[in-house]
């Protein structure tokens, strides 16, 4: 009896180690994953090629823009966002179910700059 409980302990032991073995495997392989769809250039292809695109829109740079696009605004002298000639393109991508980001760029000769991005809840309110 005291070796059929020594071997059932011996047991329960190994599969708790193999438990925990398998679940540090897959905290790694989804650590990768998460790695893998952080963006390095935020550029549009690369944000296409890692979340779902939801919106692609332009807007004419001038003062008093919602508080959404304010942080954009504030980077151009006032004489610039007066004069209503600067394009901004924004895009917006699905990160996750309930996130979204959106990224504003400017076109600069046959490049886009990042002129900011926002990370932000899908139900939140501007």
């Amino acid at each position: 009896m005291n070796s059929f409980i020594s071997f059932l302990i011996t047991v329960w032991l190994l599969l708790g180690v193999i438990s925990c073995h398998s679940h540090e495997g897959n905290k790694k392989e989804s650590m990768q994953q998460l790695r893998s769809k952080v963006p390095i250039s935020y550029l549009p292809d690369e944000l296409d090629s890692l979340y779902k695109t939801l919106y692609r829109d332009s807007f004419i740079l001038q003062e008093k823009h919602d508080e959404f696009r304010h942080p954009v605004e504030q980077q151009f002298p006032m004489k610039q966002r007066l004069a209503h000639d600067t394009w901004i393109l924004e895009f917006t991508w699905r990160v996750k179910d309930d996130t979204l980001i959106t990224v504003w760029y400017i076109r600069e000769s046959d490049t886009l700059r990042i002129l900011d991005k926002y990370i932000y809840s899908e139900h939140a309110e501007f």
